[in-house]
Parts: C-alpha cells; structure tokens; sequence
C-alpha cells in the first residue's frame, strides 16, 4: 500500500507471484476486513489514508436499500378488478 496500490491490486499481484502457492492467497476485502477491524488503531489509520477512498467508516451497501420507501396501502396486481382483467378499456392494456 506504501506503493498506492489498491487491496485489489495488491491481492492480483500476489496471485500472479505465487500462482501454485495456497498459503499466499488472499482476497481484496479480507485486505479491507483487516484494516477496518480495529479503524482506531495507530497503523490503521495510517493504512486508511492510503486507501483509494481514505473512508474512515464502511458501510455495507444493503444498509440504504433498506431506507427506501414502500407504497402505503398497496395493492398487489393479483387483486385487481374483473373488468380491468379482460382489457376492453383504453388504457388497460
């Protein structure tokens, strides 16, 4: 990371140095797993600054999904009415 590198381009480049190699594996969000863990430490901070991003805090992206609005008093599209079914009105197909 003293390199700018990114945990992604960090994690390809050891797969490419060590191809047949288990032990020298690791994936990019394990890199982001280890430094968020304890955000508060000295060397992580200095390790957060020299991410792409320098967020402080993750979030996991399904936390907004959440916040989103449901139509109140809906009505599923199985109980709609008979005539509106056979689509002999304008606008009903």
């Amino acid at each position: 990371m003293l390199k700018h590198w990114s945990p992604e381009q960090i994690s390809g480049r050891i797969k490419l140095d060590y191809p047949n190699d288990p032990i020298m594996t690791i994936s990019h969000e394990a890199i982001y797993q280890h430094i968020y863990a304890h955000r508060q430490a000295s060397l992580n901070k200095k390790l957060i600054a020299l991410l792409p991003y320098h967020k402080s805090v993750r979030r996991r992206a399904n936390v907004y999904s959440k916040r989103k609005t449901r139509i109140k008093n809906q009505i599923s599209i199985e109980q709609r009415p008979l005539h509106i079914e056979n689509r002999k009105e304008v606008g009903h197909w």
